[in-house]
């Protein structure tokens, strides 16, 4: 009986996601925490000079203290909103690809494409991975919307996992 105890009481629980309201209390807490830092802690600036070249360049002696812009509790609360709007294409554009994701997604379209791919890199799986890399660096570095990869990971995480790999595999 004190086996089975021990040896219940050792295993390890893998990790779980937190609640989503318990994520937003963290994120919530550590801005109002560098909000706060923002009374406490002082502020300092470099100068910035005309290097050799034309460019503005900052001279590395010239540290001292700044006019002190502490934040107030109205730009704390609209900061996200603020944020939300300053990224609006970003934030639409990610959405509007998702929606599209999704709608080819239900076709089966992806799906079968996957399973096409898998099928085709049986005997080679360890080459899919840098395969799966470089078409979405391409895809990265010519649409430009770096943010657009989330949209990807629900589409990664079942080849990946048919590899033998992890979900962790397929967000990195």
């Amino acid at each position: 009986m004190v086996a089975t105890e021990t040896q219940e009481s050792s295993v390890k629980r893998g990790f779980r996601m937190p609640h989503v309201y318990v994520i937003l209390f963290v994120l919530s807490a550590l801005a109002a925490l560098a909000a706060v830092a923002t009374y406490i802690i002082p502020a300092n600036q470099f100068e910035r000079v005309e290097g050799p070249d034309g460019r503005e360049v900052i001279d590395p002696d010239s540290y001292g203290p700044a006019d002190a812009t502490p934040t107030s509790f109205l730009d704390f609360v609209t900061a996200v909103p603020r944020g939300l709007v300053d990224a609006g294409e970003v934030v639409f554009f990610t959405f509007i690809i998702g929606g599209v994701f999704m709608v080819i997604r239900r076709t089966g379209i992806i799906e079968n494409a996957l399973d096409r791919l898998l099928r085709a890199f049986s005997n080679r799986r360890l080459l899919l991975i840098p395969v799966l890399i470089t078409v979405f660096a391409a895809l990265a570095s010519l649409i430009g919307t770096q943010e657009l990869a989330l949209v990807y990971i629900p589409v990664l995480i079942p080849v990946i996992i048919a590899l033998g790999y992890d979900s962790m595999v397929a967000v990195a």
